[in-house]
């Protein structure tokens, strides 16, 4: 506003220095007014509209034919998903940053993994508060999918684990069908707070019933082939044309939960660790 009145006040004066010149400005044309009326007319009402503005969401999944309002009705879209459900997700987050090509993959899957951990932690937050003080760093947030213990059982629970010096990988070998399955589903059962199953990464496809980060990784050949080159691997084989390989992160990061990894295998497994042979 100021502004406008300055220049005013620098025209009033102009025009007074000036001797006070006439005005008047001729008039126009008809032909020139009907010219450009119809000049801005044609542009006001021939231009061709979007079927979809930019940056606009298209909104034709509303229509009856798509399931219309009642889809946002669903009740499933308001259910707040459990807090191990982003355990598995955050590991291929992992793997992901492990396995980047370059630093803009790697940036991606850093916040990839930050976004879910986030979300992990609201959700813990409402009935696991406890846990947070046990997390010492912000991308290690595994004690939050542990599973809650009453408090009559947790000094017991708690002296068992504390009892346990040598957190080493125990290898269960044996020929087939001499119970080594039996054998580690019978310690996890009597003890779960202190033993744990390893998953191995293999490129066979998912059997049914099967679930991705607890009966195994499925990850491809090509994946596979990274992660063993790059010597993750603490044991590696191939059975029946699949490759099989124990990932070191694996059983890091169920020592850092305070468990011992179990470690079925068959007899080719040398590694360091105690080991129990069952034979028929």
């Amino acid at each position: 506003m100021i502004e406008t009145v300055i220049a005013r006040d620098k025209n009033w004066a102009w025009w007074k220095i000036q001797n006070c010149p006439p005005i008047s400005i001729p008039a126009v044309a008809p032909e020139t007014f009907v010219a450009a009326k119809n000049i801005a007319k044609k542009g006001a009402t021939n231009k061709r509209l979007r079927p979809h503005p930019l940056n606009s969401l298209d909104l034709g999944f509303l229509r009856d034919d798509h399931g219309g309002l009642d889809r946002l009705k669903d009740p499933a879209r308001f259910e707040i998903p459990p807090v191990k459900s982003f355990k598995d997700k955050i590991e291929l987050d992992d793997m992901d940053i492990d396995m980047a090509a370059n630093e803009e993959e790697k940036q991606l899957a850093m916040e990839a993994k930050a976004s879910k951990s986030w979300r992990a932690l609201r959700i813990a937050s409402a009935d696991n508060l406890v846990a947070f003080d046990k997390i010492e760093k912000p991308d290690k947030i595994d004690i939050i999918f542990k599973e809650k213990v009453d408090a009559a059982h947790m000094d017991d629970e708690e002296e068992e684990t504390k009892q346990l010096k040598d957190r080493r990988p125990i290898v269960i070998s044996g020929p087939s069908g001499a119970g080594k399955g039996t054998l580690v589903s019978m310690l996890i059962e009597k003890h779960p707070k202190v033993f744990c199953k390893k998953a191995s990464h293999t490129t066979r496809k998912p059997r049914e019933g099967e679930v991705h980060g607890t009966h195994y990784y499925f990850v491809t050949k090509e994946e596979y082939n990274i992660i063993r080159d790059s010597d993750e691997f603490l044991e590696y084989n191939n059975s029946n044309g699949d490759d099989y390989g124990t990932s070191r992160k694996v059983l890091q990061g169920i020592i850092a939960q305070d468990k011992v990894p179990i470690m079925e295998m068959d007899y080719h497994v040398r590694a360091t660790c105690i080991c129990l042979t069952i034979t028929s």
